[in-house]
């Protein structure tokens, strides 16, 4: 301990003679006095100083020690069951408790000090607030009832179980999300799990107790013109206009959800119960039903190099969209992940000329590699050529950079296109799995009733133009919410470019069929 204030005495003297050494000072007699005089002055400073850091070292020192004993007990949580959703949100939000709430400033001072590589990070609340809301959009998607998830079960995939405390937080961020539906079934399922009355584990500075949370679903009930059940919670409590900080939250945020969007839906909304969540559903099928086109069949994709000789399953002919099986090999793959493993971001989409903006409809984390950074990227850039008959190359605007894609917990990426309407771009999309996906994450086409589950060092293409029909974009797709696993993908996007020249209807009759236009585009434009 006495070392500890050497040190820091040291510290404060050294920078107290650097600041004094800086500036302009008058060496009069009457500043010397004063110096001297204030000499007592300066010493209880130093000493509160000194106090206050004794007592974040204090507890620096004892958060360290209960930390260290427990991520090395036998029953903490290991990188194997991270796959699991509910363990992956109570890995959140232990960190964003145990420092955040638990060391508070005292953790900003050590960040300031700590040298930590780019991709670690320590979540925090607001990390928590996303987490529930991936497990409400599996929730949603995957048909899920709230006491199987609180228990760990998705689908028979079994993990730990959540709190009366985690599903009244789940429920409070659905509610700050306007997932109205959504939040009261959370907010019930908590107050059907608490035993004791009171949420001794409520990180607040007031008591959270069963009335509270009676008292908030009232107030969203009474939101909802719901009087009933909102008369109904109140004869229970009377603590319906309770000026808890939490109810007075609520009341904020129903508000705000008034103000800006005339109301809320109880009703789910419908886009996600239709072909969307059918497709998102069907797991490792490719069909709902097995296809009726004759021309829908398995082949092998001939290529100018004798040695590339691919394996093809003709997923739809209008549009066109084709499954290759094990293009690339592991090697490659996994040059992808690790090429972007510091260099990851938060996915944003774009509209229009507006910037792009991080959404609730794009949860991946995005890099981009070029051809040039390895012979293994290029070597792949090579076989996608060969594959499409198209150049995949940025030298000559052919192509875009390989984007890498890393999709955690319920990462989804909502119905979306990868081409604008006569802007001629992004002639085709080359999409290669770099990884197995145990449960979610299919690839879907909801127009044409396509469901593809991932399989590493597969590839699905297809072209976002219909030549034939004045260029209409036909390839509306999306990537449903991942429930075990991670998801890796890489995408190449082949454009126009010089070399890709591709003329408006490709000089076709409109009365060809999808697969004599795939076979003619790829006979008259290749590389």
């Amino acid at each position: 301990m006495n070392k500890v204030i050497r040190i820091i005495v040291s510290l404060t003297c050294v920078l107290t003679l650097v600041q004094r050494t800086s500036s302009d000072v008058m060496m009069s007699s009457m500043k010397i006095e004063r110096m001297v005089e204030n000499e007592e002055s300066l010493l209880q400073q130093l000493k509160t100083f000194i106090d206050d850091q004794l007592d974040r070292i204090k507890v620096m020192t004892q958060f360290f020690a209960d930390r260290w004993l427990e991520i090395h007990m036998d029953n903490s949580t290991t990188q194997a069951e991270l796959d699991h959703p509910n363990a992956i949100f109570l890995v959140i939000k232990h960190f964003s408790e145990k420092y955040g709430t638990a060391l508070g400033n005292k953790l900003d001072i050590f960040l300031q000090f700590a040298t930590l590589p780019d991709d670690i990070f320590l979540s925090d609340e607001e990390d928590i607030h996303t987490a529930s809301l991936a497990l409400i959009r599996l929730q949603k998607l995957y048909n899920l009832s709230v006491s199987d998830m609180i228990n760990g079960d998705y689908l028979g995939f079994k993990g730990p179980s959540l709190t009366s405390l985690d599903a009244f937080e789940i429920g409070l961020h659905a509610l700050e999300d306007k997932d109205i539906n959504k939040s009261l079934e959370w907010l019930h399922a908590s107050l059907a799990t608490q035993s004791d009355g009171t949420y001794s584990q409520w990180k607040g500075e007031e008591k959270l107790d069963i009335a509270t949370v009676k008292a908030i679903m009232g107030h969203t009930y009474l939101y909802f013109g719901e009087v009933e059940e909102a008369e109904s919670l109140d004869n229970e409590t009377k603590t319906l206009n309770t000026n808890h900080s939490l109810v007075l939250r609520v009341k904020n945020a129903l508000r705000k959800t008034e103000t800006e969007e005339d109301g809320a839906e109880l009703e789910e909304s419908s886009i996600y119960y239709d072909n969307y969540t059918k497709l998102c559903r069907l797991q490792s099928q490719l069909y709902e039903e097995p296809p009726n086109d004759v021309r829908l069949v398995c082949r092998y994709r001939e290529t100018l190099l004798p040695y590339y000789r691919f394996q093809e399953e003709l997923l739809s002919i209008s549009p066109f969209v084709s499954l290759i099986y094990k293009f690339t090999t592991d090697a490659e793959s996994e040059f992808f992940k690790t090429a972007v493993r510091n260099k990851l971001v938060r996915g944003r989409t774009f509209k229009g000329k507006h910037p792009g903006v991080v959404s609730k409809g794009r949860t991946g984390h995005i890099a981009w590699v070029d051809n040039e950074d390895s012979e293994l990227a290029n070597q792949v850039a090579e076989k996608i050529t060969q594959v499409t008959g198209l150049k995949a190359s940025r030298i000559d605007y052919s192509a875009e950079s390989y984007q890498v894609v890393n999709y955690g917990l319920a990462g989804h990426y909502y119905v979306h296109m990868d081409a604008k309407q006569d802007t001629f771009e992004r002639i085709l999309t080359f999409l290669i799995y770099l990884s197995d996906v145990e449960m979610g994450g299919n690839t879907i086409f909801p127009n044409v009733g396509i469901s593809v589950s991932p399989q590493k060092n597969m590839a699905l293409l297809w072209y976002n133009y219909n030549p034939a029909h004045e260029l209409d974009i036909l390839t509306e797709h999306a990537g449903c919410p991942v429930l075990k696993g991670q998801k890796w993908i890489l995408t190449k996007w082949i454009l126009p470019g010089k070399s890709n020249i591709f003329r408006r209807r490709c000089g076709l009759k409109p009365n060809l069929t999808q697969l004599d236009i795939e076979d003619k585009m790829r006979r008259k434009y290749r590389t």
